[in-house]
Order: C-alpha cells, then sequence, then structure tokens
C-alpha cells in the first residue's frame, strides 16, 4: 500500500511539472548539491590562553576581522573572573562565531591530558608546569574537535596576530594532512584531526617506553645545548614526529626566510624545500626587532600599508600576514599596535607612529 501511494505521489509531482519540468526541478537540486559540496565551511582557528589579557583579545579580534564566516575558539581557563577579566570575556562573546571552551573540562581525571601528566618527566630548561602544558594543549584541542565534529582546523598561538584569511590555505592543499610553517610550528599549523589524534597517541608512546629510548630521541631531535644535554619541548617532539612519519604524512609547508638569512630560528631544510606549499609570512616579531624588541624600532623597520583593503606590516617589501608576539618584552606593547591595526581595519582612524599614540 505504502508504494502504491508514493507511486501515486511521484505521478502527480509529473503531472504538475511536467517532464521537462522534473528534471528541471532534480537538475536544480544537484546542482545546489554540488554548489554546497564545493563550498565546504571554513576551517575553525582555535586560541587557547589560560589568561585573557588585553593583547590577547585583540589577536582574537584581528583574526576576526581578517577571517569573515571562520568560527574561532578561544580555550580558556575558568578563573578569568577571579583574575579580573569580565570585560575581556564581554569584548570575545561580542565577536561573531566566537566560541568560549574551558580547558579544565579536558585535563581532568581520566582524560588523556591527565594521563600524560602522569607519565611526562621534563628535559627542559622552562618550568615543570609550562612545559607539560605545552604538551597538554595538544588532547585538549583534539578533544574539542572531537566533540564539535570538526575534521579540520587551525590550532594558533594566543599571541599570533593574523592579517589573513588563512581559509586561502586550506583550499590551497585540500587534501594536506598537516600544513605548517616548518617541522617545527607547534605555534601555527592546519590539523586533520585524524593527525591531531596521531600527534596525541605519538607524544603518549613516547613517554611509555624505556626512559633510555626516549632520552636517545631528545639527544636525536632535541635542541643540542651542549655536548651532553639537549632541551626538549613541544616543538622538537612535533619535529619527531615528522622525522618518524613523514613516509605516510601529505604534509605542506610555508617555507619561512625572504632576505639573506632564514627569518624562522629552525630553517626549513633539504627534502622539505622539495614539497614546500609558498611561504607565507607569520614572523617572530623578536627575530625582525632584536631581542629587546623595543616599540621604537617598529616603526623603523615595518611599515604599516594598505594592502587590498586591509592593513598589513610590511619588512624588506614583504607583506606579514601574521606577526608572533613571542617574548615578554613584544607582549608589552602588543596591544597599543593592534589597537592601531583594528582602528585602520575599521576605518576609525590614520595610521600614526607608535610613539604619536
Amino acid at each position: 500500500m505504502k508504494r502504491i501511494k508514493a507511486i501515486i505521489a511521484v505521478v502527480i509531482i509529473l503531472v504538475f511539472l511536467g517532464i521537462d519540468g522534473f528534471g528541471g526541478w532534480l537538475r536544480t537540486q544537484c546542482m545546489f548539491s554540488a554548489s554546497t559540496a564545493l563550498a565546504p565551511p571554513k576551517p575553525p582557528i582555535f586560541f587557547l590562553a589560560n589568561d585573557l589579557r588585553d593583547f590577547v583579545v585583540a589577536n582574537v579580534q584581528m583574526a576576526s576581522l581578517h577571517n569573515p564566516g571562520t568560527p574561532i575558539y578561544v580555550i580558556t581557563s575558568c578563573d578569568q573572573f577571579e583574575l579580573g577579566r569580565g570585560a575581556q570575556l564581554e569584548r570575545l562573546l561580542s565577536l561573531p562565531l566566537v566560541r568560549l571552551k574551558l580547558i579544565e573540562n579536558h585535563l581532568a581525571n581520566g582524560t588523556d591530558a591527565e594521563a600524560f601528566e602522569r607519565m611526562y618527566w621534563p628535559h627542559s630548561l622552562t618550568s615543570f608546569k609550562f612545559g607539560l602544558f605545552n604538551f597538554q594543549r595538544f588532547f585538549v584541542v583534539r578533544d574539542i574537535a572531537r566533540e564539535e565534529g570538526l575534521p579540520r582546523f587551525w590550532q594558533v598561538d594566543f599571541d599570533i596576530a593574523l592579517f589573513a584569511d588563512v581559509s586561502e590555505l586550506a583550499r590551497e592543499a585540500p587534501t594536506a594532512d598537516l600544513v605548517a610553517l616548518n617541522s617545527f610550528s607547534t605555534h601555527f599549523a592546519l590539523w586533520t584531526l585524524d593527525t591531531l589524534q596521531r600527534f596525541c597517541d605519538y607524544m603518549l608512546d613516547f613517554y611509555t617506553r624505556p626512559r633510555e629510548q626516549a632520552e636517545a630521541d631528545i639527544w636525536r631531535f632535541g635542541e643540542r645545548m651542549n655536548q651532553t644535554w639537549a632541551q626538549w619541548s613541544d616543538m622538537f617532539m612535533l619535529h619527531s614526529f615528522i622525522e618518524t612519519q613523514q613516509q605516510d604524512l601529505r604534509i605542506k609547508f610555508l617555507v619561512q626566510g625572504f632576505y639573506d638569512r632564514p627569518v624562522m630560528q629552525y630553517p626549513v631544510v633539504g627534502h622539505y624545500l622539495k614539497g614546500h606549499l609558498r611561504y607565507l609570512g607569520v614572523e617572530n616579531l623578536g627575530l625582525l626587532l632584536g631581542w629587546d624588541c623595543k616599540e621604537s624600532e617598529f616603526d623603523k623597520r615595518i611599515e604599516l600599508k594598505r594592502i587590498d583593503d586591509r592593513f598589513v606590516p610590511v619588512f624588506n617589501e614583504t607583506a606579514l600576514l601574521g606577526l608572533h608576539f613571542q617574548g615578554y618584552y613584544c607582549k608589552q606593547w602588543a596591544s597599543k599596535l593592534l589597537g592601531r591595526l583594528t582602528e585602520a581595519a575599521l576605518g576609525s582612524t590614520r595610521l600614526l607612529p607608535l610613539g604619536a599614540m
């Protein structure tokens, strides 16, 4: 009976539309499905910051301005009101497509991040807590991406300001498992969920082995400080992961270096150059201005120019599509610079030298 009713319904539609009309309707539906398939949603951007200071909010706002239509996840701790960050939270929530997530939900007992803490031992000059969390954050991002059903996403350090729509890079490498500045790029990368899962498994396996095996890899892939000891962090963990797993990973690198020496402290070398996607100027401001990152040096060395209806920093005639405010000194005046760029992007002021603000 149900089958007869279905046939009658189809006949009624054919009579109502005509055969050509029904064919046109069907073609329209197929074209609509195809067009939606050709325009997948933009991969979201993850920022993770324990403390939502003003310059963190400014970086998120900058990413929001230059990445319209891109969801942005801000992962932070539940201590923000105790830290007096109510105003910063309000500013974040006023931005389009910004979503807040809590770190603590993904560090609790029974999580992989908690399991990693139990087996982790430091081999670093940084504090235990800082070094540990630099590894744990990957488990946190993976868990949230899994909960949200996100197959692909950007992980960007909270002290990076973006001046470009990074979804263009995602479209240029649609099948890549990982897009990163180089093999040490834990601060800026486009992950697939499957690849990040593999990296998390790799980190857990790294510390479940006999300690002498792990120490051998730390010496092999870490930063050798002298003839007997090597520094180890999440950057070197990623490098070792890529070096040992790259045979079945599709990786695209954004080659660094645009003047007489590579900008990055750890330049891309050898076979990585063969598979690079293209240069992307996401640069460490301290490397451009000097270790003390003096505010007065910015206007001497870097111009702020309008390019394609947006203001971007330009260094050596190269547009910087991101600035990494790494280190204590660069962070001290980051909000001031980003405020200028935000106002310029919104058209509310002309650009002035930092000293005139």
